[in-house]
């Protein structure tokens, strides 16, 4: 498990690009990616994050919590994204990279 989190941190890292012409870029807010963030901790720091100033991403197992938790924070006005990933899974890592930076362009802070 350590090992998947080590490789996304750093293909996370290598890939920290900005793509200007990405429509749902936004270079004056960071983009933060939180994991495991449908409960616990995750979710305390998702839910205490000034929504002016975050692009977040959620992460987590069970893409009901993940619905749910997405719709309450736009609800308060927060540009937040959603993705149903188990980072014990190489593959399910690749994707959910690949998707954030289609999606944002890169990823400024990443909270496991």
């Amino acid at each position: 498990m350590i090992k998947y989190i080590i490789i996304l941190f750093i293909v996370i890292l290598l890939f920290n690009i900005n793509k200007n012409n990405n429509e749902n870029f936004n270079s004056n807010k960071k983009t933060i990616l939180i994991t495991g963030s449908t409960n616990g901790i995750g979710l305390t720091v998702a839910n205490s994050l000034d929504i002016n100033n975050y692009q977040l991403i959620i992460t987590g197992r069970n893409l009901n919590k993940i619905n749910t938790i997405v719709n309450n924070l736009k609800e308060k006005g927060m540009d937040v994204y959603g993705i149903k990933a188990d980072l014990s899974k190489e593959i399910e890592i690749n994707k959910l990279v690949d998707s954030i930076i289609n999606k944002y362009g890169k990823i400024d802070i990443f909270i496991n």
